[in-house]
């Protein structure tokens, strides 16, 4: 709703009294790198929203406290269709073959040295994704200059194409999890993510992922994992049975939505229209 005003809502709930009004922000607008001219229409309009859904649990206090009239987590997702495990030809593997792959945006926060650390202890990385100035030299890259961002199926290949996939987050965004959270062992990859309290509540560690807390942590469990190719599967394989299991498809998230807007009508019958 960046670009929504709240004359606007305020205008389409006056002139239909069955409308429910729901708002979903996968930023952080509360964040203090964010600017607040971007977000000011949609922050001046939560107070109009019957939901607001938010990305992360801090935001949902933070709604609160601008006059949000009810929040809800909506933590992010994969796509089935999308995310799945894919088979490569024989071009595909040498152009997606790593150790390790990277598959994420660029901040000028530490995951450069966290890239860094990882090939100068000798592991084979490819790094993919936008936002990677020309001008950025680091010994992590220099094999994949220029970084390139992927999209559908080839993002998809990217991960299927390396024994091991990071999940850093956005310190921007003050990220507890995000989208690869999901894609990547959905994807049938062994996912190694920077550790965080919200993702040890989705995966038990040594199970279906490995966290690391440190760079050398994530160096000496890179090393250990490349090493042990049947932990690897195995840790791949329940990742990718937990996200299925534990519903963090998109269409599960959407029925969490269509549960809530149910319950919002439920406590407040709303009268009914005629076809417009």
């Amino acid at each position: 709703g960046t670009h929504v005003t709240r004359a606007t809502l305020e205008a389409v709930r006056a002139a239909t009294q069955s409308v429910l009004i729901v708002g979903t922000c996968n930023d952080d607008p509360f964040a203090p790198t964010q600017g607040r001219l971007g977000w000011r229409h949609f922050l001046r309009s939560v107070p109009e929203y019957d939901l607001v859904l938010a990305s992360r649990h801090h935001n949902l206090n933070d709604l609160a406290r601008i006059g949000a009239r009810r929040t809800e987590l909506l933590r992010f997702w994969f796509v089935p269709e999308r995310h799945r495990p894919i088979s490569l030809t024989d071009d595909e593997r040498a152009r997606y073959a790593s150790d390790v792959v990277f598959v994420g945006h660029y901040e000028a926060d530490k995951r450069i040295e966290y890239l860094n650390a990882l090939v100068q202890s000798g592991v084979s990385l490819k790094v993919f994704g936008p936002d990677y100035p020309r001008a950025l030299r680091a010994p992590c890259l220099e094999r994949s200059l220029p970084v390139r961002a992927l999209q559908g199926d080839e993002y998809t290949k990217a991960l299927c194409g390396a024994e091991v996939a990071l999940c850093l987050f956005s310190t921007l965004n003050r990220d507890s999890h995000t989208f690869r959270s999901f894609e990547i062992p959905a994807s049938g990859t062994m996912m190694l993510c920077e550790y965080t309290a919200d993702m040890a509540s989705m995966f038990d560690e040594g199970i279906d992922v490995e966290f690391f807390r440190s760079k050398e942590e994530l160096v000496s469990k890179a090393k250990a994992l490349l090493a042990d190719p049947e932990r690897r599967r195995r840790i791949a394989a329940a990742g990718r049975r937990r996200v299925v299991a534990d519903g963090h498809d998109v269409v599960s998230r959407m029925r969490q939505v269509l549960g809530w807007v149910s319950e919002i009508r439920a406590a407040r019958p709303l009268p009914e229209e005629g076809p417009c």
